[in-house]
């Protein structure tokens, strides 16, 4: 398995990305096929397929995911939403400044589907694991 650390620089999108010579583009080639939170361990999944080959898979990860705002309901897996805004962002803490990470040092990302699905969270760290037919790439940030 392959490693690559890059950072996900405020309010950039983390849509499409250039990773070893590998384009990828969430909003454009990929749909999200399935969101699975396991409560008990604070995670959260995002599952990505190619729209052109069932091979080019994504996961999104979140560690220590804690969701504060939501809008979506992806129930039915034969149903794919398509992600329009990804990023990491600032928020305004309970004395009302405006701040980048909590206490924690959990980052805070907005996430948007096309389809009007919306999520904000915090997380300690942000994982995209893209497979594809030859190899295996985990991307941190």
């Amino acid at each position: 398995m392959k490693s690559i650390y890059i950072k996900s620089p405020l309010f950039e999108p983390i849509l499409d990305l250039e990773i070893v010579n590998q384009y990828i583009d969430l909003h454009n080639d990929f749909d999200c096929k399935k969101i699975t939170q396991l409560s008990e361990s604070n995670q959260l999944y995002f599952y990505f397929q190619s729209i052109t080959s069932k091979q080019n898979q994504i996961i999104v990860f979140f560690d220590n995911a804690q969701i504060t705002k939501s809008k979506y309901s992806i129930t039915d897996t034969s149903k794919s939403v398509t992600i329009s805004n990804f990023q990491r962002g600032k928020f305004q803490s309970k004395n009302n400044k405006i701040i980048e990470e909590n206490k924690t040092k959990q980052k805070y990302y907005y996430i948007d589907f096309s389809e009007g699905q919306q999520i904000e969270l915090f997380a300690q760290r942000l994982e995209m694991k893209i497979l594809n037919n030859k190899e295996l790439l985990v991307v941190s940030g």
